[in-house]
């Protein structure tokens, strides 16, 4: 998918890890709604951010 640097799969909590790159929270938010939350299994996803200023 467009945006995903890395995906790892983790034991744990946690299923898997995504490191993905976005511009701005709206294409966060679109990127969560339109890909994953539409992909099957998906029952939970927790988001942490990194924001980076330049």
């Amino acid at each position: 998918m467009p945006g995903v640097m890395e995906c790892f799969q983790m034991t744990g909590c946690s299923d898997f890890l995504l490191r993905i790159a976005t511009r701005h929270m709206e294409e966060y938010s679109e990127f969560f709604s339109t890909k994953l939350a539409k992909l099957p299994y998906i029952t939970t996803v927790q988001s942490s951010l990194c924001l980076v200023i330049s």
